[in-house]
């Protein structure tokens, strides 16, 4: 951290359109106005073509050459082998990783099936202790009840989903992942109670809710828990290394926490 560091920014991009010339123009104009440090999000379009042929890399080594420290996101490629962009040597390259904490939520069926998975809004005022009525929403909630219930949402949709489920009164939400996310829980800006589970445990909860007319469950939350083994792993939609242009150089350099387990 640097407290009552200056902010110098520079914007290279237009409606996400991000043209070499004008990051070149940027680059010049942050060593001409002698910054220390030079954070980027920026992906490069070289292809892993050579650097010499790659706009960001070309104007990075001259912030480099004039003791300016590079620093580039990793991307978020998923996770495929060298999937990153920004790998030349001179640059320092930031991954994404889990963080040393959980969340867990247990989801409790009416059938008394339980699922240890993750919360996504733990809330405060939640009780725990009554089944409440579930349904399955696919796709939309057109032609659905969901006030007074806990309502099955698939992740991928999500975001155009929850507001919508709040104001049919909809009281909680169990969140499903999509495959290639899998085991990784995505936390979002939520505001029901929530819980997310993972691809492969869904199907349990399908199952349950075609087998009876009047399927029910409830959420436990479980507050903070330290220490996760996991931490420091690498997130799943952090771009991966190693260099497409340099054999044996290894990326990202350093990870930095991004997400829950």
């Amino acid at each position: 951290m640097a407290p009552q560091a200056h902010l110098a920014i520079y914007r290279v991009c237009i409606s996400r359109f991000c043209r070499e010339s004008n990051i070149m123009v940027g680059l010049d104009a942050a060593i001409k106005d002698g910054v220390d440090i030079l954070s980027i999000s920026l992906g490069s379009s070289s292809g892993g073509s050579p650097f010499y042929d790659d706009a960001i890399a070309v104007g990075t080594f001259a912030a480099d050459a004039k003791g300016i420290l590079v620093s580039f996101a990793a991307g978020n490629s998923e996770p495929l082998a060298s999937t990153m962009d920004n790998d030349a040597p001179w640059s320092l390259t930031v991954g994404a990783s889990k963080i040393d904490r959980r969340f867990p939520a247990t989801a409790k069926l009416g059938n008394g099936v339980e699922l240890d998975e993750e919360s996504v809004y733990p809330p405060t005022n939640f009780s725990s202790m009554n089944l409440l009525p579930l349904v399955y929403c696919p796709g939309s909630l057109v032609g659905f009840d969901v006030s007074g219930k806990i309502v099955l949402l698939d992740a991928a949709k999500m975001e155009y989903q929850v507001e919508d489920v709040k104001n049919a009164g909809g009281v909680a939400m169990i969140l499903v992942n999509t495959k290639s996310v899998e085991f990784t829980h995505e936390s979002n800006l939520i505001s029901l109670p929530s819980t997310s589970v993972s691809f492969s445990t869904v199907q349990k909860i399908k199952d349950y809710i075609k087998s009876t007319s009047s399927p029910k469950a409830t959420i436990v939350f479980q507050g903070t828990q330290f220490g996760d083994p996991t931490a420091l792993a690498i997130s799943y939609f952090s771009s991966r290394g190693p260099s497409k242009r340099v054999s044996g150089v290894l990326k990202p350099d350093i990870l930095g926490w991004a997400i829950t387990s």
